[in-house]
Order: structure tokens, then C-alpha cells, then sequence
């Protein structure tokens, strides 16, 4: 529903482009799904103007791009996420049950992983906004409202858990190399808590029981042996493929600090502390896992990486069951009107979610530049689409730049700030290219530099260039509708 409105609220020259929160990566996963569309298995960073060889990453949204020829690439996108959210639903339910006694504390669970979240409403007006605000992997509600691959693979995670450990269909160890597998494509950091956790699983059970849990172990090593092929290639891929390793390094994600993350989970998580003593006391199989999966987590999200913060993925999930326990065994005994409570509780977590929704839904009734377009500016788009190669470069302004990989498919100089190579330095030619003081010198330079193939003049180009684009003895006006028109440099020229 708020996508439906925000499409509604277009202006009537304007378009929605498909996003209501982090546009930038959803534009860029937009760009992936484009080359899948054409037929490619092998992905190229398409926000940086360097040639650089394809590999075989972001499986999933190349996968959805293959899928979706000749229907709209954001709406197969968006089906993806709803069908992704839903399945994730399904799967916390039934992952939840195993850990819980009753229908009651099952549906408890089931709202508190789909709806809840921190405080970091009541923090707004100080202007501190926490990761529940910001962050969409960390609370599963935000995960479903995002992205499609999220949800995916929590939802892969949770399946992979409770077959190795045979809480689900217990002989079939098969389904749980399957699940691990996708989980390697769809997240592949994914992995490293998938695996960390079981591992801390079998050695607290060891310690606990004095024996080895077979079974778990058995289980464990098969999933990670099919798992560490798609591992030890992303690895060496991101080791050896120039432009990705330039991509990887400036690609930082560090983990805010851990105020920041109780602040995330507020109540679930003061609930989840009574739910951990419990399940410390009862000591049985299933509150060993949750306690290690809690554990190790928490541990990888400071682990010494650029990534830590993807590492919070699934956590909700361990802190909504714990937090139902908690609730169930300590708190609710204590009150006779206990249906009340825990609907008083549970619409105490919600407002969060509220707010990401009121944000996001304020961006869209202003038509916000980063999640909107001008007609004109995506008409021009689907005509470079039709009439350009994807390995073309095309200059444009940051602005224009961060949808044209997504609508157009072509390369651009500049136009996100984790994979464009050399981000900082590259916005900055984008920007003086259509700054007035800027000589015709520089620009032929910056094409050259580039191999820029078409240059693209729109609205947000004209804020920039306020006393309009000249062009080049060298240039060639090959588009005009509206307020948008593209050259192309001609060969000999400035471009080589």
C-alpha cells in the first residue's frame, strides 16, 4: 500500500521509480536484474566506467532480471519481495513453534518477529536516529518493506538451521544442502553466521552432554562442504577481479555502537534478556541453540571487517522467540489480564515501523528527487536503452547517474558511492563536467579520460548548468524530447 501510493502521488510529469527507502541500493540491485535481463550470468559493476571482467555474483537479482523478460523489471521486483516477505513469514512461524509449548506464545512470537521493533522513535526528536530506522536487515518488518533478498534469506538461514538440526523433515539432510546453497547465493554472509552458530551449537551440546552430537555435526559438515565451493569462489573473485576488489575495499559497513543496537531492539530485547536467564535454566536442546545463535552474533558484529553490520541479518529473529519466552515464563504470570498485556506490549514495539513507514511516505508526497523521476528523463532512458550498448558510457550528473544503470543499463562515470571505483574522486568529474567556470578543456579531458560515449543533458543537469549546455565541436545531438536531450561523442574527437 505505500508503494501504491507513492505511485499515486506522482505529479503529473513525474514518475515513481519503484523505491521508498534506501533508493541508492535499490537502484543498484535495479541494475543487476537489467543485466540479467540481458541475458548475462556473469555481473559488471556498471556504476564505474572502467572495463573490468564479469563474475558470477548477485546470482539472485541476475536470476530475477532473467525471469522477468518482457515484463517490468520493478514489478517483478517488488512480486519477488512479497512473495519473499510472505515465505519468510511462513518459515518464522513454523521456526518459532519449535522453541515454544502453546498456540499462544507461537502467535506472540509470530507478531513480535512481523512487527516489532526498537525505540528509535522516541529518540527522533534528539536527533539520534538508531539502526532500527536505517538499517533494514536488522529488523524483519523493514527487511520485508526493502528488498526481496533480505527476507529470502533469513527465511533460508532459519530453514537450513532446523533441518541440520532435524528439527524439520529429519532425514532429509539433502533439503538442508539445498537451502544452505540458495543461502550462499542469495547472502553469502549469510553463511558465516549460518555456520559460526552451528558450530557453537554442537560444541556447547558436546560440553553439555559429554558426548558429540552426531547428527548436527553430520549435518553441519554436508552443508558446508556444498556451501564452500560458491564461498572459496566469491573470495577469490573479489581477490582477483580488479574492479570488485576496488568496490570491496571502499565498501564499508562498519556495526554503530552497541547502545545503538539495544536502542534497535528496545523492549523485545529487555523481554529477550528474561527469556535468555530461562533459557539458561532449562538448559534443553532448543534454548542451547537460541542461546548460540544470540551469542556468536552478537560477537561477529564486531568482528574486525568491513561488513559488520550485514552480519545483523536474522538477528530479530533469536530476540522475538527469546523475548516470548520471556514474556510468558516471568512476566505475564505476575497479571490476570493477560491477552490485554500482550496486546498493550506488542503495539509498543510497532512505532518504529510507523515512523519508517511516515518517513518513507513524506518523501514520496513531496516527490522527492532520489525517488522519482521526470517523464522526460525516463523517456530518454528507454531510448538509450533501445538504441545504445550496454558498455557504453554515458555522462550525467550524480543525480541522473544513480538510475541510469537501473532504467537505461548503460555505464556511467559516477553514481553510488560503494561501487563506483574511486567514488569520491569520480563524483567530483561528474559535478565540474556541468559547473559554468568549467572549460571545455576539462570536459574533453574527463571524456577522454572515460571513453565517454553520450552525454546527458536533463533537468538535473540544468541545476548545474543553469546558462545551458553549449556542447562540443565534437558532439552530436542525437535525442531532444522535452527538457532532456543526449549527445554522442563523435569518434576522433574527444572520445578514443
Amino acid at each position: 500500500m505505500p508503494y501504491l501510493y507513492a505511485y499515486l502521488s506522482a505529479k503529473p510529469d513525474m514518475m515513481f521509480t519503484g523505491f521508498l527507502s534506501n533508493p541508492i541500493d535499490g537502484n543498484s540491485y535495479l541494475a543487476k536484474m537489467r543485466q540479467g535481463e540481458r541475458g548475462n550470468w556473469l555481473f559488471h559493476l556498471p556504476y564505474t566506467p572502467e572495463e573490468h571482467e564479469g563474475a558470477f555474483v548477485f546470482a539472485f537479482y541476475l536470476f530475477l532480471g532473467r525471469i522477468s523478460r518482457g515484463f517490468p523489471l520493478i514489478l517483478t521486483y517488488h512480486m519477488a519481495r512479497v512473495i519473499a516477505g510472505f515465505f519468510l513469514l511462513v518459515v518464522a512461524y513454523l521456526f518459532s513453534s519449535i522453541f515454544l509449548r502453546d498456540i499462544a506464545s507461537s502467535r506472540t512470537a509470530f507478531l513480535l518477529i512481523g512487527l516489532s521493533s526498537g525505540i528509535g522513535w522516541s529518540l527522533l526528536p534528539f536527533g539520534i536516529i538508531t539502526s532500527d530506522l536505517w538499517v533494514p536487515e536488522a529488523i524483519t518488518f523493514y527487511s520485508i518493506f526493502v528488498n526481496p533478498h533480505f527476507p529470502l534469506a533469513v527465511a533460508l538461514m532459519l530453514l537450513t538451521f532446523a533441518l541440520v538440526t532435524r528439527w524439520f523433515f529429519k532425514s532429509s539432510l539433502a533439503l538442508a544442502c539445498l537451502t544452505s546453497l540458495l543461502l550462499a547465493l542469495v547472502q553469502p554472509l549469510c553463511v558465516l553466521t549460518l555456520f559460526a552458530v552451528l558450530t557453537s551449537y554442537i560444541l556447547l551440546l558436546t560440553l553439555k552432554h559429554r558426548r558429540f552430537p552426531w547428527p548436527e555435526t553430520v549435518g553441519t559438515f554436508l552443508t558446508g562442504l556444498v556451501t564452500s565451493p560458491v564461498i572459496i569462489y566469491y573470495l577469490y573473485v573479489f581477490a582477483t577481479n580488479t574492479a570488485l576488489r576496488a568496490w570491496s575495499a571502499q565498501n564499508i559497513t562498519l556495526s554503530p555502537p552497541l547502545w545503538d543496537y539495544a536502542a534497535s531492539y528496545g523492549l523485545v530485547l529487555a523481554f529477550a534478556l528474561a527469556g535468555i536467564v530461562c533459557a539458561i535454566k532449562t538448559g534443553e536442546k532448543a534454548d542451547v541453540f537460541l542461546l548460540s545463535w544470540v551469542m556468536v552474533n552478537a560477537a561477529l558484529l564486531y568482528l574486525p571487517f568491513n561488513l559488520q553490520r550485514r552480519l545483523v541479518t536474522g538477528l530479530h529473529i533469536p530476540f522475538s522467540i527469546l523475548a516470548t519466552k520471556g514474556l510468558f515464563q516471568y512476566i505475564l504470570p505476575r497479571f490476570k489480564r493477560k491477552a490485554l498485556l500482550i496486546g498493550v506490549l506488542i503495539v509498543l514495539t510497532i512505532p518504529t515501523n510507523i515512523s519508517v513507514l511516515f518517513i518513507s511516505l513524506s518523501g514520496a508526497a513531496k516527490n522527492a528527487p532520489l525517488l522519482y523521476l521526470h517523464k522526460d528523463e525516463m523517456e530518454a532512458m528507454a531510448w538509450l536503452l533501445e538504441n545504445t550498448q550496454p558498455t557504453d558510457v554515458v555522462l550525467a550528473s550524480p543525480g541522473t547517474s544513480l538510475f541510469i544503470p537501473a532504467w537505461a543499463g548503460n555505464r556511467v562515470i559516477y553514481g553510488h558511492p560503494f561501487e563506483t571505483i574511486d567514488a569520491e574522486r569520480k563524483r567530483e568529474l561528474a559535478e565540474i563536467f556541468f559547473e559554468e567556470e568549467t572549460s571545455n578543456g576539462v570536459r574533453e579531458e574527463i571524456i577522454r579520460l572515460h571513453r565517454v560515449a553520450y552525454v546527458f543533458y536533463g533537468p538535473r543537469e540544468k541545476e548545474l548548468l543553469k546558462n545551458g549546455f553549449k556542447g562540443f565541436p565534437f558532439t552530436k545531438e542525437v535525442y531532444k524530447s522535452g527538457m532532456v536531450t543526449i549527445f554522442r561523442i563523435e569518434e576522433g574527437g574527444g572520445r578514443r
